[in-house]
């Protein structure tokens, strides 16, 4: 959701058609897997009726945001991307690229929200806490809010750009001016999101002594080490995914700025934008795999202490 690739900085030339076939089959497959992990775990938390829990109530609305990422933005990823030819009208471009920011901030928020919440309650301040569902709906109202709010200026600059070189390869791309707002807040969303992974991760050795296994419920326990493991693993592919597509944009606007050629000299090739979109698009669909694969047992019963 960048500016123009054309950087001044010149990429290789070689035959990139057999690449980019490939890049579009691991794109497709990568959001037919994401649809159905997402519509799974949605319809296990809605059939089950195990939405009385605040974690999972998280949960649903974060699969949801990916199912809509999934069939409304991720499609057209090989077009836009992999084709370089948009060949949806402006409004629709326009509406692309503000889901595309909302899903940006919207899915970490929520994230952040839900560590915050599992942080309070496995130190037991929740339960001593006043106005809770005041404070659940606030929150709740927060994150849609800063959501809506970040993903305006990225909408307002959207467009659909035309690059016809006498010489070169004709793009017509949907892109916005803006990548402020997405690398400032990939940033401090990130940096959240490892501070809370390594201080679940820390809590996870802690859980493990043999010291503390009389002192827990079996049960809640075993809940407890799940959960911190599960939202721990989350956490880290969020930042995986949108490492390389961030550092790309950080590197372009070194250049432009600073007229540093290094790192974006070498990193302006097919083979780092294959990784970069394919980790991209696959980011909806690792958050139901790892919940799904962790957390299953506290997912489809109503035996839930968060």
């Amino acid at each position: 959701m960048s500016e123009e690739e054309g950087s001044g900085v010149l990429e290789e030339e070689y035959d990139e058609g057999s690449t980019r076939d490939t890049w579009a089959i691991l794109t497709w497959i990568v959001v037919a897997v994401t649809i159905l992990l997402n519509l799974i775990l949605i319809g296990v938390l809605v059939i089950k009726r195990n939405l009385h829990s605040i974690a999972n109530k998280l949960i649903l609305a974060v699969a949801i945001s990916d199912l809509i990422y999934g069939c409304m933005v991720s499609p057209f990823f090989v077009e836009n991307y992999v084709r370089l030819n948009w060949e949806q009208s402006l409004a629709y471009c326009r509406f692309y690229t503000f889901y595309f920011t909302f899903h940006d901030v919207f899915a970490p928020l929520c994230l952040i929200a839900l560590s915050i919440y599992v942080s309070l309650k496995f130190t037991g301040v929740t339960a001593e806490l006043k106005w809770k569902r005041q404070i659940y709906i606030a929150m709740s109202i927060g994150v849609v809010a800063i959501s809506l709010l970040l993903a305006v200026p990225a909408t307002v600059q959207a467009g659909v750009f035309q690059d016809n070189p006498p010489d070169g390869q004709f793009k017509q791309e949907c892109r916005s001016w803006d990548v402020y707002t997405m690398l400032i807040s990939y940033s401090i969303f990130s940096s959240l999101c490892f501070c809370f992974t390594f201080s679940f991760l820390f809590s996870l050795c802690i859980l493990g002594s043999p010291l503390l296994r009389d002192v827990y419920d079996p049960d809640e326990h075993t809940q407890r080490w799940r959960l911190l493991l599960t939202i721990s693993l989350v956490n880290i592919f969020y930042i995986i995914t949108g490492f390389l597509l961030n550092f790309k944009e950080l590197s372009r606007f070194l250049y432009k700025c600073c007229a540093i050629t290094s790192p974006l000299e070498d990193i302006n090739n097919i083979t780092y934008d294959v990784w970069n979109f394919v980790l991209l698009v696959g980011e909806p669909m690792f958050r139901p795999l790892v919940l799904l694969s962790f957390y299953w047992t506290f997912l489809s019963t109503n035996d839930n202490v968060y």
